[in-house]
């Protein structure tokens, strides 16, 4: 297979082999802004040690290849024609590692300046511990379970599939599967450790041949777990640094395949190591559980997805027959004046036009949207609705009803999706006017981030100012600058703002981290601003939707 590496010369390399502390390998798959985000703070958590960092793209189709290439020369990059899996393309970092540690890390996550650091003095104090990892939580800083896990076996397997471990948390025996009768602060030896972030000695790594290749993704990382163990070595999970983790963003776009791949390898997980030691217990029982299990979590998924489709149909032919009941319910039979086929015809064209510009106008599925957006889709329906029923004379039967339907649904739409899901609908239009914000560094980032902002009417009104670093301003008038750096805090709090815009210069000295956990607990709404090498365009990752987007 054909690779094309480029070496890394500002990390200082060389390895076991020539000095090398550590090797970060990195699998990227169409996740271009979030690995933008990981390398620049694996650089800053790699000062003052000897490291080479490795990403192996598998055949990514969005702009990874062009940003590593032009954003990070001195990065080792392996290039691959087809994704060939996750497991695959970690045995070539593997391969390809120097250093007498390896960090196998996911490149949807961000890594605070001590991580690696911790990791390493803590793996040279305890000769024994083969693989490690840090505390790992979600964007919103709640702690993610799967960090540390027991072993799959066929019971704890069961108690999972069965829902017990949900039942019974805090039971050592129902929640093995992820400890969750553990304390998420506390140290200690575990089965396993999410694959997310796993410092492991390199020259155990490779004397058990790295990752089995059977895996494509999912399962791995419990596998690999499985086999240091069976070398003797211990596996510990050591909560002293936090690691955000944006679960899941390389295989978000495909729900169904990431669904199987995942029950396809505990199925493969199980085969092989519980084969024969657990033959005692009904192997079937234990596949048929993950094959049903699978099922009606792809089933759940599907229906969990169609399901405001199916809901907003059901409520516009509610409304309808409510309106029609009001105008004609005196006079008996709603539909008498026309056939069958005709009324068919009007609910069916009148379900299918709401829905379709639900669709187009992106109301289904995405970011949190809001009553105007929603108000401005219904109009465009009813519109379309009135037309419909117009050019139609066997079915134009009130125009009052119409009307009365039309004023049904600007209710109706919104409100069950208030009920059901409160996240759903965001009330921005009232609220994004008055969010108050400001943009963190004074340079040509921070001045180009501003104007682009400046176009959309929602921030033009709310804009506090800019916040000085270091740098020198360029662009910026002096006059929109608020303070300094170092008192960020204070100056959030005077000035109440509520969305702050990070836009320093790469591998910039700040604590990143801590300004995260800042915002989070105080509600603050946080994007950190990556610039694409050459382009007008910039990388947001927006830290409380967990995403990342192109601005």
């Amino acid at each position: 297979m054909e690779t094309q590496v480029q070496k890394h010369p500002s990390l200082n390399g060389g390895g076991a082999e020539g000095g090398v502390s550590l090797s970060v390998i990195i699998v990227s798959y169409n996740v271009s802004g979030f690995l933008d985000h990981c390398l620049d703070s694996v650089i800053k958590a790699c000062t003052g040690i000897r490291a080479e960092i490795i990403v192996v793209d598998n055949a990514s189709t969005d702009t990874t290849v062009e940003m590593v290439r032009n954003k990070y020369p001195g990065v080792a990059l392996i290039e691959n024609p087809r994704n060939v899996g996750y497991s695959a393309a970690n045995n070539q970092g593997i391969t390809r590692a120097r250093g007498a540690y390896s960090l196998l890390l996911n490149p949807d996550t961000i890594v605070p300046s001590n991580a690696c650091t911790l990791s390493i003095d803590f793996l040279e104090k305890h000769p024994d511990i083969g693989l490690m990892s840090l505390k790992i939580v979600n964007a919103d800083g709640t702690f993610q379970p799967a960090c540390r896990r027991g072993f799959p076996t066929p019971t704890t397997a069961f108690y999972r599939m069965t829902g017990l471990s949900h039942l019974f948390p805090r039971s050592s025996r129902f929640g093995k599967y992820n400890l969750t009768f553990l304390d998420e602060d506390a140290e200690s030896d575990v089965d396993a450790v999410c694959g997310a972030y796993m410092m492991v000695r390199t020259s155990l790594l490779k004397d058990i041949g790295g990752f089995d290749e059977d895996f494509f993704m999912y399962g791995e990382d419990i596998d690999l777990c499985y086999k240091i163990k069976e070398r003797g070595s211990r596996v510990y999970y050591y909560p002293a640094s936090e690691i955000i983790h944006f679960k899941g963003e390389s295989s978000r776009k495909n729900r169904l395949q990431s669904a199987l791949n995942f029950y396809n390898s505990m199925f493969i997980f199980s085969k092989k190591h519980f084969g024969q030691r657990m033959s005692f217990f009904p192997k079937w029982l234990l596949f048929l559980g993950i094959f049903l299990n699978a099922f009606f979590k792809i089933i759940g998924g599907w229906l969990f997805k169609y399901l405001p489709f199916l809901i907003d149909i059901v409520i516009v032919n509610a409304v309808l027959f409510a309106a029609l009941n009001i105008k004609f319910g005196s006079e008996g039979n709603v539909y008498k004046y026309t056939e069958g086929v005709w009324y068919i015809m009007l609910h069916c064209g009148i379900s299918l036009l709401f829905v379709l510009t639900f669709q187009f106008s992106g109301l289904y599925g995405g970011k949190p949207k809001t009553l105007s957006e929603y108000a401005k889709a219904i109009f465009v329906a009813s519109l379309l609705f009135f037309s419909f029923a117009y050019f139609i004379p066997n079915i134009r039967y009130s125009r009052i009803a119409f009307i009365t339907t039309s004023l049904g649904l600007f209710a109706a739409l919104p409100a069950w999706r208030i009920l059901l899901y409160p996240t759903a609908l965001k009330m921005r239009t009232a609220i994004a006017r008055t969010r108050k914000h400001l943009i963190i560094g004074t340079g040509e980032k921070a001045f180009r981030i501003h104007q682009k902002l400046q176009k959309d009417r929602e921030y033009q009104s709310c804009f506090a100012g800019f916040v000085k670093n270091d740098e020198p301003i360029t662009g910026v008038p002096a006059e929109a600058v608020i303070g300094p750096l170092s008192e960020i805090e204070l100056i959030i709090e005077k000035k109440k703002i509520r969305e702050v815009f990070l836009a320093l210069p790469d591998h910039h000295s700040f604590d990143l981290m801590g300004f995260i956990n800042y915002c989070l607990r105080n509600n603050i709404y946080l994007k950190i601003v990556q610039d694409m090498h050459g382009k007008d365009e910039y990388y947001i990752l927006d830290i409380n939707m967990s995403e990342s987007i192109i601005l």
